[in-house]
């Protein structure tokens, strides 16, 4: 289920400069993930609890570096890396002054929406 869910969330995690690069990093992660979770099971030779020891752990760590990833709900997608450095995650560090940057320079200055009303 979460591979299928690394091709829609990572269009949405990326700016558009770099979303082909960061796409084909998740992608290649999460084949190479789904290679190697197989031989965990082999772990269990060793000790019966390993396997679920290792998953879990993986889980746990997944989950809790996702709380870092910025929300998209309802929110325009960044264009550009210095888009992208303004959104915040879980720790609010982003100060409202670099919001208000980022509305800004999305918005087209006065000149250039007076020339495209006169064509």
């Amino acid at each position: 289920m979460s591979f299928c869910v690394v091709y829609m969330y990572t269009a949405e995690v990326y700016p558009t400069v770099v979303r082909n690069i960061g796409a084909g990093i998740c992608s290649s992660a999460s084949r190479i993930g789904s290679i190697t979770a197989p031989y965990v099971l082999y772990l269990g030779k060793y000790n019966p609890f390993l396997p679920y020891i290792i998953l879990g752990s993986l889980t746990l760590g997944c989950c809790s570096v996702n709380l870092f990833l910025p929300e998209t709900f309802n929110k325009t997608l960044p264009e550009t890396v210095e888009q992208m450095q303004t959104l915040s995650g879980f720790n609010k560090c982003t100060k409202a002054e670099g919001r208000d940057e980022q509305e800004k320079s999305t918005k087209l200055p006065e000149e250039v929406i007076l020339a495209e009303d006169k064509f």
